[in-house]
């Protein structure tokens, strides 16, 4: 957790490195991992739905979003194939309560995708 990530805000033009553990002390936060960016599958239903479902997100007590992506922020390199599931979780302060993970090689994001998640939410809650 003392690893840093580099974080591209919503609205900036340059990443910036942030502490994990930064970015989850005292806070509720989703992660979301794809397999590539802009694969089809994660720029035209994962992301854009995670973006429809944030204020519901909100509402269930998130306070922050992550999209986690291993091949860079604004590329995808061909050749060196899938270097990460596509899955969500869900850390309280920095301790992960809920991990939803796609069957490898498959194109859903049922299963990690912002409905579940806020179905998951919920049954932690009770």
């Amino acid at each position: 957790m003392d690893d840093d990530m580099l974080v591209l805000d919503e609205g900036a033009s340059d990443p910036r490195p942030i502490k994990i553990k930064d970015l989850v002390a005292g806070k509720k936060v989703v992660f979301f991992g794809l397999p590539g960016a802009y694969t089809s599958v994660c720029s035209s239903k994962h992301v854009p739905q995670y973006n429809e479902r944030l204020e519901k997100l909100k509402e269930a007590g998130v306070d922050t979003v992550a999209c986690l992506s291993v091949n860079g922020l604004l590329q995808h390199i061909p050749g060196l194939g899938v270097r990460s599931m596509r899955y969500s979780l869900m850390a309280d302060d920095g301790v992960v309560k809920i991990l939803n993970v796609e069957e490898p090689g498959g194109k859903s994001y049922k299963v990690s995708g912002p409905d579940n998640m806020l179905k998951c939410i919920s049954e932690l809650k009770g």
